[in-house]
């Protein structure tokens, strides 16, 4: 019972995989979040076989579930689809129980919500990369970014040319309008 309550009163999902009985089970907030359901307990039927995962994390995701299958304490973060339609980020952590044969007897982890601070995070790399008044990159990412592309031409054998436009009183225009904008 205090188990219980200490679960209800946060916000992971926790799960638990009991490999003698093959059934995988899910606190119940894990319903409140995705939309998908198994058709039985069964683990070829569970979320790690059959959830939607961001398709550039999906063989990420297979690894660390065969990863977690061997018996071995994995953690990784995924982006899967959500009850909402859309995707979201989390961290699963698992670790497993042994048997007395040293036998895997049960998988137990925790799934982290951990999307806005992936927002975040993605918020403040975008600040730190573009200009806020014009939108477009500011000189240290535009000469990592050229930089980046002399070498890709370079390396492919191509040319890659940069066009320079001057305009007149520009920077005058820029610091106005950005101390206006403060």
């Amino acid at each position: 019972e205090r188990y219980n309550t200490i679960v209800g009163m946060t916000d992971n999902i926790i799960f638990e995989y009991d490999v003698t009985k093959d059934s995988v089970i899910f606190t119940s907030n894990f319903n409140t979040k995705f939309s998908f359901r198994a058709k039985t307990s069964r683990f070829e039927d569970s979320f790690f076989v059959n959830g939607q995962v961001l398709r550039k994390k999906k063989a990420e995701f297979e690894r660390f579930v065969d990863s977690m299958l061997e018996g071995k304490a994995v953690q990784g973060e995924f982006c899967f689809k959500t009850i909402y339609n859309d995707y979201a980020w989390y961290i699963v952590r698992c670790a497993c129980i042994r048997g007395n044969d040293d036998e895997i007897v049960k998988i137990i982890g925790v799934m982290l919500g951990i999307d806005r601070a992936k927002r975040r995070e993605k918020n403040l790399m975008k600040m730190a990369s573009y200009d806020s008044l014009t939108q477009i990159l500011n000189r240290q990412s535009f000469e990592e970014s050229l930089l980046n592309e002399y070498e890709l031409s370079h390396m492919r054998k191509t040319r890659v040319a940069v066009l320079f436009i001057d305009i007149d009183d520009f920077k005058y225009c820029y610091v106005t309008h950005n101390h206006l904008k403060s």
